[in-house]
């Protein structure tokens, strides 16, 4: 599925809207992807023949900060200058999952057998991820201060979900499991 890291950034981008308790009017925009409603607090235009997404404010309580992400389908070749950690391949196919709140989202979209890494296994109520868990086709990294970094890099990921409460603090590097 082509667009399912730009769709799974836009679910992350609702999740975090709901957190916030200013609730702006509801709003279409245009994007390369078609039109976009609901979601807010992020840009998605086309550039030097990259999709550039750039998420606005992107945890709770921030103000003036924003991320740039470069999309680009797998194989697609990378004008000189990118800085590679900031690259998303699509579409996506291994996905680490840092809140379990992302797993009903993903798995409503269709894509559960694409999630490889979770954080917080005991905190799982869908049967089906439980199963996979325990069967090791879905590895527990860790969670929170304990996160094994060495697992996450293992696992390869094209993308992992993580979650912001008041700033940069994940500790995942941003070039984790990639090859580039």
């Amino acid at each position: 599925m082509e667009s399912l890291k730009i769709i799974l950034v836009i679910i992350y981008l609702i999740v975090l809207q709901g957190c916030n308790s200013d609730h702006a009017a509801i709003r279409t925009i245009d994007s390369p992807t078609g039109n976009v409603r609901f979601a807010e607090r992020f840009t998605l235009e086309k550039r030097n023949g990259l999709s550039v997404l750039t998420i606005l404010n992107p945890w709770q309580g921030a103000r003036n900060i924003s991320q740039i992400y470069y999309l680009a389908g797998k194989g697609e070749k990378i004008p000189p200058g990118f800085d590679t950690s900031l690259i998303i391949r699509t579409p996506v196919q291994r996905i680490i999952a840092m809140s379990t709140t992302y797993l009903s989202m993903i798995t409503a979209l269709g894509e559960s057998d694409r999630i490889v890494g979770i954080s917080g296994s005991s905190l799982l109520y869908d049967e089906n991820l439980s199963d996979a868990v325990k069967s090791g086709k879905i590895e527990d990294v860790g969670y929170d201060d304990n996160l094994n970094i060495e697992m996450i890099v293992k696992l390869r990921p094209d993308l992992v979900m993580v979650y912001g409460i008041g700033g940069e603090s994940s500790g995942i590097p941003a070039h984790a499991g990639r090859s580039e």
